[in-house]
């Protein structure tokens, strides 16, 4: 399944203060036969504009369908017509709306989006877009004998014990969406197909939460098994509106990051009467922006909560 991105490139540029609106630009006039069309900036940002068209002066317009009607360079800004489009415009006026991005094109922020979700997802120890399948075997016999434990002294002649009547998916599969199927294996490895778990008997043998956890329930197991196979899905159909902030402001970090180099001499004032000369005020507003957006990456992780790593000594 395609991964979906946690936020668009129009919603960071918009969060961290990059993006430039333009809401009424008039690209010329059309006259039958001209196809290209320029707008004044470049950088245009995916899924902020609309090209529409409409008699000069009027104010009814209708817009033209990309790819139907035409193309946009977006890092050029350059407006290409189809043969439809060329008809539909007639010889009315061109329209454009969009949002730019002086110092990025739309690519570079999208690049920076999917280190920025891996992250996110890293950092929360849960997966925030679309359902994906998964696969995962736990191992489950355990064993105790006196040599090991020797404060647990048994009546019966066993080193063997039954395990939880529960098990917990890895961190990398949460939250689930689905368990579809559970196959339980025997120590030799051997799939005792008797004790297989699916719809059929959820819920009065088993059940599934969010958080990971699969409860077991009146299995009446007659023998430990050594390992568990787990099928399903982990994800969500709508990604949550802070996993979003939280993805803008690490793409932000990134962009800025990238903005940062160099700008601490940048020569932003000067006067030719003494010399005087200021420099490196870029650098400054952009650390302070590295500042408030760690402090806000840190007031949303406080509230969905941070991957928990619990280290065996």
């Amino acid at each position: 399944m395609n991964k979906i991105a946690y936020a668009t490139s129009k919603q960071v540029v918009e969060l961290i203060g990059l993006s430039n609106n333009v809401n009424h630009e008039t690209l010329g006039t059309g006259d039958s036969s001209n196809k290209d069309f320029n707008l004044d900036n470049e950088n245009v940002i995916a899924d902020s504009y609309t090209i529409y068209y409409g008699v000069s002066g009027s104010n009814s317009f209708t817009d033209l369908t990309e790819t139907t009607d035409y193309s946009l360079d977006k890092p050029k800004g350059k407006v290409s017509l189809t043969s439809t489009g060329v008809t539909k415009l007639g010889t009315k006026e061109l329209y454009v709306k969009y949002v730019w991005c002086e110092p990025f094109t739309d690519t570079e922020v999208s690049n920076q989006i999917t280190f920025a979700d891996a992250e996110a997802n890293k950092l929360t120890g849960r997966k925030w877009d679309t359902a994906e399948d998964f696969t995962e075997y736990f191992d489950y016999l355990k064993q105790r004998d006196d040599s090991i434990n020797a404060i647990y002294v048994r009546a019966e002649d066993t080193s063997e014990y039954y395990s939880e009547d529960f098990i917990v998916v890895n961190n990398e599969h949460r939250p689930l969406a689905s368990v579809t199927k559970i196959e339980f294996y025997d120590k030799d490895g051997t799939e005792d197909t008797t004790a297989e778990l699916t719809s059929a008997n959820y819920p009065d043998e088993w059940e599934w939460y969010t958080i990971g956890k699969i409860v077991f329930k009146d299995l009446n197991l007659q023998k430990g098994y050594k390992k568990i196979k787990v099928t399903g899905t982990y994800g969500l159909d709508e990604t949550p509106v802070l996993i979003t902030e939280l993805s803008s402001w690490l793409t932000g970090l990134r962009l800025y990051m990238n903005l940062s180099g160099g700008s601490y001499n940048d020569v932003t004032s000067y006067s030719l009467g003494g010399d005087s000369i200021s420099v490196g005020e870029p650098y400054i507003n952009i650390r302070e922006f590295m500042v408030q957006a760690n402090k806000r990456i840190e007031q949303i992780l406080s509230v969905i909560g941070v991957r928990q790593i619990i280290k065996v000594v």
